[in-house]
């Protein structure tokens, strides 16, 4: 009973802490959360019919409560696409590597996702410049981004640990 409240303290701490953090770190609604669960889900989910399913469920429920978007289905393959190759460059998610992965997480959404909006709306032909203007202007997001899908990634392993979950991807 004594452990059991010391974990629900703990918890409520940390919710409270990312809860802080996440209003504080500038970042699109919901995205760096949204990776940091979507990084953490893709060690905990291994089967990838279960793990792309759970994603475009979640997906699907939360854009029909926000609304609909141009560039939508194409988002979905940008983070299905994140979840099923990252555990592939980590094996397990540990405190020592989750800077790379938020890193690699953060970058591939950048790279992938910036020019969606662009396309999508504008469908114009790409040129060097606009290329080169669309990922200049989307810099600081993904700088915001990193930060704060690294911080998330972090209490959401300390979560996991707290917790006392045994999952193949924490180390003895």
């Amino acid at each position: 009973m004594v452990l059991e409240k010391k974990i629900e303290y703990w918890t409520c701490a940390i919710v409270v802490l990312l809860l802080i953090l996440s209003k504080i770190i500038k970042h699109p609604p919901n995205f760096s959360p949204f990776l940091s669960i979507l990084t953490v889900s893709t060690f905990l989910i291994r089967n990838k019919i279960l793990l792309v399913a759970s994603i475009f469920l979640s997906l699907i429920v939360s854009d029909l409560i926000i609304g609909l978007y141009s560039g939508v289905s194409i988002l979905y393959l940008v983070l299905i696409f994140i979840a099923i190759s990252t555990p592939i460059f980590f094996k397990k998610i540990i405190p020592s590597n989750i800077l790379p992965i938020s890193l690699y997480v953060s970058l591939s959404f950048f790279i992938l996702s910036s020019p969606i909006h662009h396309i999508v709306d504008n469908q114009m032909n790409f040129n060097f410049e606009i290329i080169k203007n669309i990922y200049m202007d989307g810099f600081s997001f993904f700088i915001s981004s990193l930060l704060s899908t690294t911080i998330f990634n972090f209490f959401l392993l300390v979560i996991i640990n707290k917790l006392n979950l045994k999952f193949k991807i924490l180390s003895k």
